[in-house]
C-alpha cells in the first residue's frame, strides 16, 4: 500500500490540487486498458446501462454554482440525445484515478454518457495513440490526465483531433509562466492552508484548555518543489502571522519535505526528527497539504509516545474516515475533505456543454472563475473540514445531494 500511495503522490506532484481523496466505498468503474485501442474495434464501456432520469426539473439543490453552465442544475435534456461516448485517458493509472473512474461512471448514468478508462502506461506515445483512436472511433471528449509536461502539445493534438477534453487532476499550464492552457476544477491551494491554520487557532484550547501558545510547536508538511503545495503552505504561514504575529518566527515551522518520497511512512520518518530536535515544544499541531504525509504525523505520536500533546489535522481524510469506521480515536482528529463524485460534477457536466457548444473553454461554468492574468476559468471544488463527530453528516450531506 505505501508503494501505492507513492506511485500516486509521484503523478500529482504537479497538481493545482492536492492529492484528494473521496469519502471511500468500492469502486465500479470499468478497469482501464493498459493496450492502445484499436481504431476498428469498440473499446470497452461501461455495461449497465444509462438510466432515464427520475424527474424532468432541475435538482432541487446544487452544491456548485456559478453565472455560466457546465452543471447538473443547468437547464439542459440530459435524455433527449442519444448518449455520448466519452474516455478516461491517464498517462499512469492510480487509486486517485480510480475514484475518478468511478466518479465518472455514476454521473454518467446521472447525465447520458458513456465512459471508459485507458492506461497509458507512463508512456505519452500510448497516450497520444489512444487519443487519436477513440476521436476515430467517434468519442465526442475525453477526460485527460497527461504528463503535464507536455499539457501543451496534448491539447492541441484534442484540437487537431476535435474531441473536447476536460483536465482531471492536472490543470493544464505553461511550464514557464504557470499560466491555464485551458479550464480546470481545482482546490484552491492557498485558501487549504488558511482554513486549516485557522481551525487551529479557534479550536486548540478546546483540547489543551491550560496550553500557551507559544508552548505549541505548529509543523506545516509540504514539499517546496511543488508549487501549490508551496503556495498552500504560504497560506498557512499568513493565517499564522495574522493570529499571532509575535510567535511566527518561533513557534511556525516550515515543514518542506524535500527528498522523501511524501508518504506515511516519510511523515513518520520526517516528524519524529523535527519533534525530537524540537525540545523547547511540549505540544505540537501538525498538518499538511498532503492527507498521507499527515497520517505518518500520527504515526510519530503514537511512535513517541507524545499522542495526547499532539493534534494532526490533513489535507484529505479518505484513509482517516475509514480508520475511524474502524474506532480509531487518536490524535489525528480530522481533515479537510474534498470529495471525488462531487468534484466530478462540473467536469462531467462541462464536458458536455463543451461538446454541445453551449459553452466555450473560456466561458465555462462563469466568466467569475478566470482569475486575473487567466483566460480560462479555474472552479473552486467544495470543500469542508470534517471531524470524527461531524463527518457521517456531511457524507449524508453530500450522498442527499447524489441521489
Amino acid at each position: 500500500m505505501k508503494k501505492l500511495i507513492a506511485v500516486i503522490l509521484a503523478l500529482v506532484m504537479v497538481l493545482a490540487v492536492f492529492t484528494a481523496c473521496s469519502s471511500g466505498g468500492s469502486n465500479d468503474s470499468p478497469a482501464p486498458s493498459s493496450a492502445a485501442p484499436e481504431a476498428s474495434s469498440e473499446p470497452p464501456v461501461s455495461t449497465e446501462p444509462v438510466a432515464p432520469p427520475a424527474s424532468s426539473s432541475k435538482p432541487a439543490n446544487t452544491i456548485h454554482t456559478g453565472s455560466g453552465v457546465g452543471f447538473y442544475s443547468d437547464d439542459a435534456d440530459w435524455f433527449g440525445r442519444p448518449a455520448y461516448k466519452f474516455a478516461y485517458v491517464c498517462y499512469g493509472w492510480t487509486f486517485l484515478n480510480e475514484l475518478f473512474g468511478s466518479a465518472f461512471t455514476d454521473w454518467g448514468k446521472r447525465v447520458n454518457f458513456e465512459f471508459t478508462t485507458y492506461d497509458a502506461q507512463m508512456d505519452m506515445n500510448n497516450f497520444f495513440a489512444a487519443c487519436e483512436s477513440y476521436a476515430g472511433m467517434g468519442y465526442e471528449g475525453i477526460f485527460i490526465d497527461p504528463d503535464p509536461v507536455v499539457a501543451r502539445r496534448v491539447i492541441e493534438y484534442c484540437d487537431e483531433l476535435g474531441l473536447c477534453y476536460m483536465p482531471v487532476l492536472n490543470p493544464l499550464v505553461d511550464n514557464d509562466t504557470r499560466v491555464y492552457l485551458g479550464p480546470a476544477v481545482n482546490l484552491d491551494s492557498y485558501y487549504m492552508g488558511e482554513i486549516q491554520t485557522q481551525w487551529f487557532f479557534d479550536n486548540y484550547k478546546n483540547y489543551w484548555p491550560d496550553v500557551n501558545l507559544e508552548d505549541i510547536g505548529f509543523l506545516y508538511l509540504f514539499t517546496a518543489s511543488n508549487e501549490n503545495f508551496r503556495v498552500s503552505m504560504e497560506g498557512s504561514r499568513d493565517v499564522y502571522q495574522k493570529n499571532a504575529p509575535e510567535l511566527l518566527s518561533k513557534c511556525f515551522l516550515e515543514g518542506d519535505m524535500m527528498g522523501y518520497d511524501l508518504n506515511a511512512q516519510a511523515g513518520l520518518e520526517y516528524c519524529s526528527t523535527v519533534i525530537t530536535s524540537h525540545s523547547e515544544f511540549k505540544y505540537w499541531f501538525i498538518t499538511s497539504c498532503l492527507e498521507d504525509i499527515g497520517q505518518g504525523g500520527a504515526r510519530a505520536a503514537e511512535d513517541l509516545n507524545i499522542e495526547s500533546n499532539v493534534i494532526v489535522l490533513t489535507n484529505g481524510v479518505n484513509w482517516l474516515i475509514q480508520d475511524w469506521d474502524n474506532g480509531y480515536e487518536g490524535c489525528w482528529v480530522g481533515g479537510v475533505h474534498f470529495g471525488t463524485a462531487i468534484w466530478a460534477e462540473p467536469m462531467a457536466c462541462g464536458l458536455i456543454a463543451l461538446v454541445e457548444g453551449r459553452a466555450t473553454y473560456e466561458t465555462l461554468w462563469g466568466t467569475e472563475f478566470v482569475e486575473e492574468g487567466q483566460s480560462f476559468p479555474c472552479y473552486p471544488t467544495p470543500t469542508k473540514i470534517v471531524l470524527k463527530d461531524t463527518y457521517k453528516a456531511y457524507l449524508q450531506e453530500l450522498d442527499d445531494y447524489l441521489a
